[in-house]
């Protein structure tokens, strides 16, 4: 390849130095040859998939590197990274949803008590202040709630997105003698096997829905607590 490329430089500059004026014909013969190795480029193929040049080694190398990381991914990696997570954040997340999910209800127990004038204890600037604090605590516990089940749906996603992709890689002409076929094959079993998620202790998923039953949840304990507080104050 490189001296056919060699060939046409020399060819190129032998037009340079050869005028129609001198020589019609062999003017019209180099071109004639130029163009002919800038259209038909000599290439060597296996049975027409694949060319054999310098990128095959990076192909190769490339092909060799995938596998080796598919079969850490499929062996080592996958179940027990989820499993290790899990395991180790499972309670963590229970434990802050839970306090997260106390604090956002009574926080807004107290924010509509004081806003519709239901506990009358607090006018003016402190009411003001306090509703503000109220809004402002509640405010930061959601956000991280929502940090959390969004960054937990979006690995979760990932991972889908993962298998389409494994699965689409299974259809392009990859040499058999690189054994990518068969560490894809393995890989996407093993991820229909073991599907990523994450949960809070196995009580419940965080995903997207999580956020759908908090405000279920937090909406109905409000209620409730507001409506023990109206017969209180319509006594005194």
């Amino acid at each position: 390849m490189r001296e056919v490329d060699h060939i046409e430089q020399l060819v190129g500059k032998l037009l340079l130095l050869v005028t129609p004026l001198e020589d019609r014909r062999l003017h019209t013969d180099l071109h004639n040859f130029t163009h002919q190795l800038s259209c038909d480029r000599i290439s060597y193929s296996a049975a027409a998939l694949f060319h054999i040049d310098r990128s095959l080694l990076t192909s190769c190398i490339a092909a060799i590197a995938i596998s080796i990381y598919l079969v850490i991914l499929v062996e080592f990696g996958l179940p027990s990274l989820t499993t290790s997570v899990n395991n180790a954040y499972g309670v963590p997340n229970l434990s802050e949803i839970s306090s997260y999910f106390v604090c956002i209800v009574m926080n807004m127990y107290f924010f509509v008590i004081y806003l519709f004038d239901i506990d009358s204890t607090l006018q003016g600037p402190q009411k003001t202040h306090t509703l503000l604090s109220l809004s402002l605590w509640t405010g930061l516990m959601v956000l991280r709630l929502v940090i959390l089940a969004y960054s937990s749906e979006m690995v979760v996603q990932e991972a889908s997105r993962t298998q389409r992709l494994v699965t689409k890689l299974q259809m392009l002409p990859v040499p058999a003698s690189s054994g990518c076929q068969e560490e894809l094959l393995l890989f996407e079993e093993q991820l229909a096997r073991s599907p990523l998620h994450y949960s809070a202790a196995g009580f419940f998923a965080l995903d997207l829905s999580l956020l759908k039953s908090f405000v279920a949840a937090v909406t109905t304990y409000l209620v409730i607590l507001v409506q023990f507080q109206i017969p209180d104050t319509n006594k005194e």
